[in-house]
C-alpha cells in the first residue's frame, strides 16, 4: 500500500468532535463496518472511538461435545453417566494400557 492510500484511509477515519455530537447515531451505526474513528478537537486527536467486539455465535453443548470427542482418546461420554460409572470406565481403560 502506498503512502497516499494510507493518508486517505486515515483521513476517512478522522472525526471532528462537533460532527460526533451532531450525528452520533449515524456515527455509531457505521462504527462496526469502519472499525474505529479518531476523534479530533480543533484538529488535534483527543480520543479513539471503536466498536465493541460481539460474540456472533454462542456454541451449543452438542457442538462443544463434537469438538471434545477427538480429544478424549476413544472414551465414549454418555449423557447421564454418573461419576462412579466414569471412574470405573477410566480405571478399566487404565488397566488395559498398563504393560503386562
Amino acid at each position: 500500500m502506498d503512502t497516499s492510500s494510507n493518508i486517505d484511509e486515515l483521513t476517512k477515519r478522522l472525526l471532528p468532535l462537533t460532527v460526533l455530537r451532531r450525528k452520533a447515531g449515524e456515527v455509531l451505526a457505521k462504527l462496526p463496518e469502519v472499525g474505529s474513528y479518531l476523534v479530533t478537537k480543533d484538529g488535534k486527536p483527543v480520543a479513539k472511538l471503536s466498536a465493541l467486539v460481539t460474540i456472533e455465535h454462542k456454541e451449543t453443548v452438542k457442538e462443544r461435545l463434537t469438538r471434545l470427542k477427538p480429544l478424549i482418546g476413544g472414551i465414549k461420554l454418555g449423557i447421564g453417566m454418573t461419576p462412579k460409572q466414569l471412574n470405573k470406565l477410566l480405571d478399566k481403560r487404565y488397566e488395559e494400557m498398563l504393560p503386562r
